[in-house]
């Protein structure tokens, strides 16, 4: 009894250790198989995008400028990173690159709002009133550009944001059907710059998602046309 007993324990592990040696063997096929893919789709973006980028002197002329949205602080000042892409933006105006500044960004409360700091900051800076558009529901990247593209009527752009973002901008840019540029906005170092070209990996694989599976916004709406008088 206990030699069957000694013989079915021998043959459990045996098989238990089969079936985990399986199963790593597949978690690491699989891991690299993901691997691969989002290097590759992060490898397609940067090649995609890179004749597309510009310092803002050296940028090429167009309708609009879209500024994507980012933190905005409690006090209601601007984050750096969203400081610097409103103050781009507003050298694009003034050096005449563009007539017209889309501002894209998050107002899905009450209490948060992107869009009209940027507006009040541009308004101080000099920029008139009439030639700055909000769109409330930018909540990403894709969202920003679709809307930009399908409520805005936006044709041609120059989408302002920072380096590391850029390759994604102009990506769905182009994607959704904007013949855009993208113009760095990097003014100074950024405390988190690591952790957001860490993170633009993921957002590259979301913004390929979205492109393959041509995604909609959250939201929609009426449509505003930005190159009407």
């Amino acid at each position: 009894m206990t030699e069957l007993v000694n013989i079915n324990l021998m043959t459990f592990l045996q098989k238990l250790y089969f079936y985990c040696k399986v199963f790593i063997i597949t978690f690491i096929i699989v891991s690299m198989f993901v691997l691969l893919v989002v290097l590759a789709i992060n490898l397609g973006i940067q090649i995609y995008a890179q004749e597309k980028v510009y310092e803002k002197e050296d940028a090429p002329e167009a309708n609009v400028a879209i500024v994507l949205g980012a933190r905005v602080l409690p006090n209601k000042n601007l984050s750096d990173i969203l400081k610097d892409r409103a103050l781009t933006a507003a050298a694009l105006w003034e050096s005449e690159k563009v007539e017209k500044i889309l501002v894209s960004g998050d107002n899905s409360s009450q209490y948060y709002n992107e869009v009209v700091p940027v507006k009040n900051f541009l308004m101080k800076k000099g920029i008139p009133e009439e030639v700055i558009y909000l769109d409330y529901a930018g909540f990403d990247t894709y969202d920003s550009v679709y809307r930009a593209k399908n409520i805005f009527l936006v044709q041609d752009a120059l989408i302002v944001t920072q380096e590391f973002h850029l390759p994604r901008a102009v990506y769905l840019c182009e994607k959704v059907g904007i013949e855009c540029a993208g113009v760095i906005a990097d003014r100074q170092p950024y405390i988190k710059a690591v952790y957001f070209a860490q993170r633009e990996k993921l957002a590259n694989v979301k913004a390929f998602l979205n492109v393959f599976f041509n995604s909609e916004p959250h939201f929609m709406g009426d449509v505003i046309d930005i190159n009407a008088d």
